[in-house]
């Protein structure tokens, strides 16, 4: 834990020194998510997607957290978001990955008992 906590300082100074790294930002939510600190995750996770809207994996990942934390509609929404931002991706992963998202949206439409994407 005092390993994630050093992580958590470097990326503090980071984003204190460059308040636009949109890489320190996520990185820093990525250790709050192995730290179970999903609150701070989601804000980090939030502000890395109002610097570079057009992260994909920015959203994938938050939605991840949303739905650990029961906020299927949110879940839905990123979930949704990602797949549009890779739906003409041409590589490999990004066909495994629309793939998988496609599933994981009609399991949270169903899990949730939503007829439609919220908005």
């Amino acid at each position: 834990m005092k390993q994630l906590e050093n992580m958590i300082a470097l990326y503090d100074e980071a984003i204190r020194q460059h308040p636009d790294d949109v890489t320190a930002y996520s990185q820093r939510a990525f250790v709050f998510s192995l730290m179970q600190n999903d609150e701070k995750a989601i804000e980090d996770y939030s502000t890395a997607i109002n610097l570079q809207p057009s992260a994909a994996d920015l959203y994938k990942n938050r939605a991840i957290i949303y739905e650990k934390v029961g906020n299927l509609e949110a879940a839905l929404r990123d979930y949704e978001k990602f797949a549009s931002l890779i739906a003409y991706a041409p590589t490999e992963r990004r066909a495994r990955e629309r793939a998988w998202v496609s599933e994981k949206i009609q399991q949270m439409i169903s899990q949730s008992g939503l007829t439609e994407t919220p908005n």
